[in-house]
């Protein structure tokens, strides 16, 4: 995936669907679809980051763990908010 952090940004800033992961309740699944270069345009863009509350503070920061194109989204993850919902 070098090279493609402007697509990440994208991807974080207009998703299409927004997940709960459902092994650890502090990381969100982020998903694009068609915002890679050739030859994954045609798949989806994960993006995984994970919350960590800040210290003295009531705030959260995120951290991008992980992004990678997949086919299909994962099943057993808790849908947030979609697009289109």
């Amino acid at each position: 995936m070098k090279g493609c952090e402007s697509c990440v940004v994208a991807t974080i800033e207009a998703p299409y669907q927004v997940f709960q992961d459902r092994a650890f309740p502090d990381r969100r699944v982020v998903y694009r679809p068609f915002v890679l270069p050739r030859p994954m345009d045609r798949s989806y863009l994960r993006v995984v980051i994970e919350y960590k509350r800040r210290r003295f503070r009531k705030a959260y920061t995120g951290y991008v763990m992980t992004a990678f194109p997949v086919e299909n989204k994962r099943k057993g993850d808790i849908l947030l908010w979609s697009q289109f919902s």
